[in-house]
């Protein structure tokens, strides 16, 4: 729910979600593929290092592996669930990162809704 909460207020807090949902935009496909897609990156890439300097598999588990595949799924849901709701900015700080934010899009079509 806070993953949503924070997408649908469009205030900048971690790059790497302002990243996807950026990239969701602008290719035009759904959060969940776009954030299923980056944590598995970021657990093959965090499984590869751990391989290669520890010569063990650490801080990676099966935990870590459910959360990759099924965040971005739980993350899509709540935000189709919070589109009944008008969400805009109501200080200037937040329009004015909106209007930064703002980027172009290959369609009309808003996948973060979807």
């Amino acid at each position: 729910l806070g993953g949503a909460l924070f997408l649908k207020s469009q205030m900048p807090l971690m790059a790497n979600d302002c990243v996807i949902a950026d990239l969701s935009r602008y290719f035009n496909v759904k959060i969940k593929l776009v954030k299923t897609i980056a944590d598995l990156i970021f657990v093959i890439s965090a499984t590869t290092l751990s391989l290669t300097f520890l010569h063990q598999l650490v801080g990676v588990g099966y935990g870590t592996l459910f959360a990759a595949v099924f965040t971005g799924s739980y993350v899509q849901f709540f935000v189709n669930l919070l589109d009944r709701y008008d969400f805009q900015s109501k200080t200037k700080f937040g329009t004015k990162m909106k209007e930064l934010a703002a980027i172009s899009s290959k369609s009309q079509q808003n996948p973060v809704t979807d």
